[in-house]
């Protein structure tokens, strides 16, 4: 299988926050040990100004809730403004007010996938440890509803939901209530537990290891400005570089990531660190170990 090396970046994870309001069962948010912050929208600007003229589509999270940063409508509107065909987060929802709402449809985003994932309130808490289910459905709807308002089918919207023992039985009746208020381009969406890196429980499917495609084609900023490979590396254990020292796509062609390019493709994924034990590239290469289910509303 040919490995092909992406000019730049087609898509970049940006986080602009490392921030969480919840601690959910299956998120390794609680495990990080780096420092927690929010990227500036000057340095987020400077690092869309690199992607103008390319085919990126940007990913506005990485770990934390990105509607914690009130620079987010704007970090929608300028990438946006500068021409990328795709714009997205994914959110829990909590603080989906009408009015962020409005800023964040006006502003031209692309996707929202809303991690609900309980079914009920008993589910809710199991997972995300949270008792704000009613709040989060409540505000998800009045997202909806306010998009119809507006007269426009954008942001694609997705929700999400864990597909456990406890939940699954109940999935019938979520996509009968769900199914009223979402548009003919949404979806509904149940996913398996996630690997983060062989860190967590996961779905192992058989078959040789393939090189990681991140490596080719994808690229995550931490809100601080580093770069590191790869949607599973929560604690930026392998940093390629940084933005505010190097353009991307310096860092993207660098010797560090030539060098683990190189490992993947010799299958020297301990070379890797993080990749040693990681179960995640067979969801980059399309091979599916999530059992992602998307049903269209």
């Amino acid at each position: 299988m040919a490995y092909a090396l992406m000019p730049f970046p087609t898509r970049i994870h940006i986080e602009s926050t490392n921030v969480c309001n919840l601690d959910c069962l299956f998120c390794p948010y609680g495990q990080q040990k780096r420092r927690k912050g929010y990227m500036g929208l000057e340095l987020f600007q400077r690092i869309i100004d690199e992607c103008r003229g390319h085919e990126v589509r940007l990913w506005l999270h990485f770990l934390g809730e990105p509607l914690l940063n009130r620079d987010l409508p704007a970090m929608v509107a300028y990438p946006k403004a500068q021409g990328l065909p795709q714009v997205g987060f994914s959110t829990n929802g909590f603080f989906l007010t009408r009015e962020l709402g409005e800023k964040l449809i006006k502003s031209g985003l692309d996707r929202l996938e809303c991690s609900v994932d309980g079914v009920d309130p008993e589910s809710y808490l199991r997972l995300r440890r949270s008792r704000e289910f009613h709040r989060v459905v409540a505000n998800l709807q009045g997202f909806l509803q306010l998009r119809r308002e507006l007269g426009t089918e954008r942001p694609i919207v997705t929700i999400q939901f864990m597909k456990t023992p406890q939940t699954l039985a109940f999935l019938p009746q979520a996509r009968d209530f769900w199914r009223p208020h979402l548009g003919p381009r949404d979806f509904l969406m149940t996913i398996e537990d996630i690997s983060f890196a062989g860190e967590m429980r996961a779905v192992r499917y058989g078959g040789d290891r393939l090189p990681c495609k991140w490596l080719w084609n994808y690229a995550v900023i931490l809100w601080n400005g580093d770069v590191v490979t790869c949607v599973s590396d929560y604690d930026g254990t392998r940093v390629m570089g940084n933005v505010r020292q190097q353009s991307l796509e310096v860092i993207w062609r660098s010797s560090a990531y030539e060098a683990l390019r190189r490992a993947h493709l010799e299958k020297r994924f301990a070379e890797g660190g993080i990749c040693a034990g990681c179960d995640d590239w067979a969801l980059a290469d399309g091979h599916g170990y999530q059992n992602i289910d998307r049903e269209k509303a």
